[in-house]
């Protein structure tokens, strides 16, 4: 008997040890993530121990489950919903080394995809792709490319602008924004497509208004005497007459009521203006030179406008310039002037002349760099005109007056008056005094370094 009780409790005891390892061997297996084997050992010491280990056995097929559908997706490419079953097994298991392995290959993978998928997306143009996918690459990669997400911005920001404009039929305003595109992505097929487009819509437009300035032009010159002066070998008619622009005659609103408009910019009255021809830089100091024989300018060069003239001292250039040339220059009337600034009949209606941005059009306090520069370099109005905003102040042939509320055409201005008008702005002032449509005066004994003026003909012939 007691042999015997000694060989139950000697197999009960083995089977007690033998069922422990079972347990640890099932942990450090499920541990591992080899999921059969734990399944296996929680069965093998759920029957020799007794103990319930079915939700453990129901875990383990769990994640053995999870784990085959994962290396499924991953064995066909698709990486995410793989990575999605990897981090599944791992809330499951977080020891689980295995799954951790596949997981990160599964997050490196997709996050190149992303890279690659917004790169060729920028390349493409496609701005918003290539900023979602460059987000995502930071989400699973951490990696910074957050100047990359900022470009795809601004590309998106001006060509969505140049689109606006294109629609529009503002050409040279969305060509430029185009190139600005193409500065930061040459490989934008879509903006370079409409790059062209804009540049072939402005070159027919302009050879329409060249058409018309020429034939305008043609017929002024039929009935001008040859004589011209020149200076150097440079004729006046090629220096001057060359560079008047021809303004077909309408009828516009003169003044403002905006913000910034001034009392003397009131009250907004309808003026209608005949055709007529308008220089398309402000006379520059190798012009004067050539008529009067001197510079006054404070600023010297050749290209400069010329200033430190007087209102007086514009009408004897003007004399002389007309006794040589055989032509009736004139200064623009002050309704003439602010007519050509908005753009005549092709106004787009900006702030200042030709665009709603400053810098794009005039030299002005904040980039003039407190001097005078050459004609012509910054963007042109809708005319052609260039400078009619900042740099110099430009004399009218008007005396300065009060606006009236009655329609008129072609209006002179007062009859007498204590300063003629400036219009424009210069190169010293704030932005709000190169408006189209500020007004100032001065006497016409007076001169200034910031103050100018262009040339105008009469058509009514």
């Amino acid at each position: 008997m007691k042999k015997l009780i000694f060989v139950i409790l000697f197999l009960l005891c083995y089977i007690a040890a033998s069922s422990q390892d079972y347990f640890q061997e099932a942990t450090a297996c499920f541990e591992k993530g080899d999921y059969e084997c734990a399944k296996r050992n929680y069965t093998l010491f759920q029957m020799l121990d007794g103990r319930d280990m079915s939700m453990q056995i129901k875990l383990a097929e769990e994640c053995l489950r999870i784990i085959i559908e994962a290396d499924g997706c991953f064995k066909d490419m698709e990486y995410e919903k793989a990575m999605d079953h990897y981090q599944l097994v791992m809330e499951k298991n977080p020891k689980d080394p295995i799954a951790q392995r596949k997981y990160d290959e599964c997050v490196d993978i997709v996050a190149q995809n992303y890279l690659k998928e917004a790169i060729a997306c920028f390349e493409n143009g496609e701005y918003e792709n290539a900023k979602r996918n460059y987000i995502f690459f930071q989400t699973f990669d951490g990696g910074d490319v957050s100047e990359q997400i900022k470009l795809a911005d601004e590309c998106l920001r001006i060509r969505n602008l140049a689109d606006d404009y294109f629609k529009d039929g503002e050409y040279e305003k969305a060509r430029d924004r185009y190139k600005s595109v193409l500065g930061k992505n040459a490989k934008d097929t879509v903006a370079q497509k409409l790059y062209n487009e804009c540049i072939q819509m402005l070159a027919e437009g302009h050879q329409r208004i060249n058409e018309t300035q020429q034939q305008m032009e043609q017929k002024y010159l039929q009935n001008i005497p040859i004589t011209m002066l020149v200076t150097s070998g440079i004729s006046l008619i090629d220096e001057i007459f060359h560079y008047l622009v021809y303004v077909e005659g309408g009828t516009f609103m003169m003044g403002s009521n905006d913000k910034d408009a001034s009392k003397a910019e009131k009250p907004v009255h309808q003026v209608t203006v005949s055709s007529y021809m308008i220089g398309k830089y402000p006379v520059t100091q190798r012009e004067w030179q050539a008529v009067m024989g001197n510079n006054p300018s404070y600023f010297k060069g050749d290209d400069l406008p010329v200033e430190c003239v007087s209102w007086n001292d514009v009408q004897e250039f003007i004399q002389k310039l007309n006794r040589l040339t055989g032509k009736e220059y004139r200064l623009p009337t002050e309704a003439e002037w602010e007519f050509a600034a908005r753009g005549g009949n092709s106004s787009r209606r900006y702030k200042y002349a030709g665009s709603n941005n400053i810098d794009d059009i005039a030299w002005y306090s904040l980039n003039s760099g407190v001097k005078t520069h050459p004609v012509g370099l910054k963007r042109a109005n809708e005319l052609r005109l260039y400078d009619m905003s900042g740099n110099v102040w430009e004399w009218c042939s008007d005396w300065s007056g009060s606006y009236g509320v009655s329609a008129v055409i072609n209006p002179q201005g007062p009859s007498i008056g204590q300063g003629r008008v400036l219009r424009g702005g210069d190169w010293y002032v704030r932005a709000t005094d190169c408006r189209s449509t500020c007004r100032r005066s001065n006497p016409p004994d007076s001169y200034s370094k910031n103050v100018g003026f262009r040339l105008a003909i009469s058509l009514s012939r």
